[in-house]
């Protein structure tokens, strides 16, 4: 009888290490190794012009290593137009407060570029004043998101269900050795992507589906 009560409290002290394990394990908020969150797109288009604004919580300095950085709230903005060179300024409001300047080119993509401090993750629209050379526009950008659109803790909370394992091999007890890049995109319809990097700064890239949080495709490199 004494054996028993031995082997069975022997038991007892292993499923309790097991869950103690389990437990620590479940307490790792994945969604704080965030260096990027891409949460929000904006978008316009008119017959010259088209813009797309993005909103961000992005490490800064930003670099691909397995390490989060401080991280910061900003506002993307591409701008793309017909004829592009000439200066082109922008300007819109956000919580009261007045947001202007002048947007730089990248002659090899043809886009303009704008990024501010601005925290536009909830914003649905933004009327947004553009000029370019001679040529004025004021347009209302728009957010590609829709009552169906999962958040972004959805989509990792669903990413670390169906891809446990690759969570599982960048986690030590209670610490994640990696950082995660998630973006929301834009092609038609709205996806995300999710980035989850090593300190070997090896990463393995998904895919996902913004309504079903099902996952497309998946890339190592």
């Amino acid at each position: 009888m004494k054996r028993f009560l031995v082997f069975f409290g022997l038991i007892g002290c292993l499923f309790l290490s097991l869950l103690s394990l389990t437990a620590c394990k479940s307490k790792i908020d994945y969604f704080a190794y965030l260096s990027e969150n891409r949460s929000n797109i904006l978008v316009a288009e008119g017959e010259d012009y088209r813009l797309k604004i993005y909103a961000v919580d992005k490490e800064y300095p930003y670099c691909t290593d397995g390490f989060i950085g401080e991280v910061t709230s900003r506002a993307e903005i591409y701008l793309s137009v017909k004829n592009g060179g000439d200066t082109c300024r922008i300007a819109f409001k956000h919580d009261g407060h007045d947001v202007e300047g002048e947007m730089s080119y990248d002659s090899v993509t043809g886009e303009y570029f704008f990024s501010c401090a601005a925290n536009i993750k909830e914003a649905t629209q933004l009327t947004v004043d553009l000029q370019h050379g001679e040529n004025k526009w004021q347009t209302n950008a728009l957010t590609v998101k829709d009552q169906n659109t999962l958040s972004s803790k959805q989509v990792l909370t669903s990413l670390l269900e169906k891809s446990k394992s690759t969570f599982d091999a960048l986690t030590k007890e209670k610490t994640f050795e990696g950082e995660i890049y998630l973006r929301l995109i834009y092609e038609s319809a709205p996806y995300y992507y999710v980035g989850i990097t090593g300190r070997d700064k090896k990463t393995t890239a998904f895919l996902i589906d913004a309504v079903s949080g099902n996952i497309l495709a998946t890339k190592q490199n």
